[in-house]
């Protein structure tokens, strides 16, 4: 399913056939999580669009289905009526550890399940870019993401599911 041309329809038949629910009650959660009323997207579809458009790469499709899960454990309203998910990407990487220690996925691949994680915990780096960054800073951010940089530029890119053009941009 996840490296599959449509992993969008292999991820509706496990959720419809249960499986998503028995093995991966995270990201079940995700499932029908937004607020109806656009101050945030259904986290689920969200998460299904991005694993469509990630690049077929194993680390950057597992990111792209688990890199939203601390959003339902963060998510917080301001008075003003704004959705928050603060640290949710560090809560995401925690709830990774606490999953594999459950399900052994990653046991024999522990350079996979490293570069997952690690997507999991950076995936918002890239979209806080500026253009006031300096050239130094630009090197700082490529050398503080290591090897793992094209992957999590992909993850990024994947990530983008806006509809507004002026966002996207």
């Amino acid at each position: 399913v996840m490296m599959a041309y449509d992993p969008e329809t292999g991820l509706d038949a496990l959720l419809a056939c249960g499986a998503i629910n028995a093995l991966f009650p995270e990201i079940e959660a995700l499932v029908g999580f937004g607020d109806g009323e656009w101050r945030h997207k259904d986290v689920w579809k969200h998460t299904k669009q991005v694993v469509r458009q990630a690049v077929p790469r194993l680390e950057v499709r597992w990111a792209a289905l688990l890199h939203d899960i601390g959003k339902v454990r963060t998510r917080s309203i301001s008075p003003e009526g704004e959705v928050h998910f603060f640290g949710h990407a560090e809560v995401g990487a925690r709830m990774f550890d606490k999953l594999d220690r459950r399900l052994g996925l990653f046991t024999k691949e522990e350079a996979l399940k490293t570069q997952v994680r690690f997507l999991i915990l950076h995936h918002l780096r890239a979209s806080q870019y500026e253009p006031s960054w300096t050239d130094s800073a630009v090197r700082r951010f490529a050398r503080e993401m290591g090897p793992c940089l094209l992957d999590l530029l992909d993850l990024s890119r994947a990530d983008i599911t806006t509809k507004r053009p002026e966002k996207k941009k």
